[in-house]
């Protein structure tokens, strides 16, 4: 499996996501950007300063919704047929 998922204060999330890219460009591996979410209060700043996506509501854990009620009705509805 090749998923990450990182929770935590924003600062801590932060220096973790650097520092682990780092330590991936050492063995000439990177993150792949555009697959990146951050999702809570602080998402906007810490998507800005990691060039990642920025999820206010919640984000798709493993297919599963993680986050705000009405994003979970967004994704139920656009997710089921």
């Amino acid at each position: 499996m090749d998923d990450i998922c990182c929770v935590g204060a924003a600062s801590d999330v932060t220096k973790f996501a650097k520092e682990l890219e780092e330590a991936l460009a050492h063995i000439s591996l990177a993150l792949n950007k555009k697959k990146c979410e951050v999702f809570g209060a602080s998402c906007l700043t810490v998507a800005e300063q990691l060039s990642f996506t920025s999820k206010p509501s919640g984000v798709r854990l493993l297919g599963a919704w993680v986050g705000e009620d009405a994003g979970a009705e967004e994704f139920l509805s656009a997710t089921l047929v």
